[in-house]
C-alpha cells in the first residue's frame, strides 16, 4: 500500500501542471525569480511591498532553481516538475513514518489496511501533496514534528531527546512556511501540557530550537528584502 502510494504520488507530480492556487506561483516562484534578477519588483503582488510574505520558501525555490541551472536544467517546466517530485517524496515519507507509528492503535488487520490505504491513496492526498505551496510545506514540516514528538514520548529515554530538538526546529520552519500554523501548534502545545503532561525540560527542548530556527528565518527575510523586516 505504501509503495502503491509512492507510485500515485510520483504519477500525480508528473501529470500536475500550473498551480492549484495563484499564490503557489506568484508569491513563491515569482519571488524567487525576482531574487534571480528576472522578475521586476513592479510585477510582484502587494505582499512584496508590504514585506509580509516570509522569504523561507521563495529562498528554497531560489536555491533549488539555481542548483538545477547549475546542472544544466534550463526549462522552468522541468524545474517545477523536479520541485513537485521532491515535494511528493517528502510528503510521502512523512505520511509513511507517521502512519507506521500510529497504526498499532488499530487492533484489526483490515482496519490497519484501510487506514494506511486512505493515508496515501485517498484521492486528494496525492493531489495536494505534490504542490509546491506554503500550505503543503507547512503541513509536511508540522506532521514531521508530530512524528518526532510521538517518537520521543513512546521511547521515553534521554537518548531520544534529539527527537524533541528535531521537532522544535521543524515547528519553527512550519511557522515560517505559513504563519497560520500557529493555531495547529497551539493545539499540539495544549496536548503536550494537559494530555501528555510534558515536563518543563521537554518544553524547553522544543521551544529553544524553534526560536533558533525562527531567528534564522528572520535573517532570511532580511537577506531577501535587503533590510531588517518583521514579516
Amino acid at each position: 500500500l505504501f509503495f502503491g502510494g509512492l507510485f500515485a504520488f510520483i504519477i500525480t507530480a508528473f501529470f500536475s501542471h500550473g498551480y492549484f492556487h495563484a499564490d503557489e506561483h506568484f508569491q513563491l516562484l515569482e519571488f524567487a525569480n525576482y531574487k534571480r534578477g528576472f522578475t521586476p519588483a513592479s510585477e510582484l503582488p502587494w505582499e512584496f511591498y508590504e514585506k509580509i510574505r516570509p522569504a523561507l520558501q521563495p529562498t528554497l525555490a531560489f536555491v533549488s532553481i539555481e542548483f538545477f541551472e547549475w546542472l544544466g536544467i534550463k526549462s522552468p517546466f522541468t524545474q517545477i516538475l523536479l520541485l513537485r517530485i521532491l515535494t511528493a517524496l517528502l510528503a510521502w515519507w512523512v505520511i509513511v513514518k507517521l502512519s507506521m507509528l500510529v497504526v498499532e492503535q488499530f487492533h484489526h488487520k483490515w482496519s490497519r489496511r484501510i487506514f494506511i490505504g486512505l493515508s496515501v491513496l485517498f484521492w486528494f492526498i496525492p493531489f495536494i501533496s505534490v504542490r509546491f505551496s506554503s500550505e503543503n510545506y507547512a503541513s509536511i514540516t508540522f506532521w514531521a514534528a508530530v512524528f518526532f514528538v510521538l517518537s520521543y514520548f513512546r521511547t521515553g529515554s534521554n537518548q531520544s531527546a534529539k527527537h524533541l530538538i528535531y521537532a522544535g526546529a521543524l515547528l519553527g520552519f512550519s511557522f515560517f512556511f505559513r504563519f497560520q500554523m500557529a493555531f495547529a501548534m497551539a493545539g499540539l502545545g495544549l496536548w503536550l501540557l494537559f494530555v501528555q503532561k510534558a515536563n518543563w525540560k521537554d518544553v524547553f527542548l522544543l521551544v529553544i530550537p524553534a526560536l533558533m530556527v525562527m531567528l534564522l528565518c528572520v535573517g532570511i527575510d532580511a537577506w531577501f528584502y535587503e533590510e531588517t523586516v518583521f514579516t
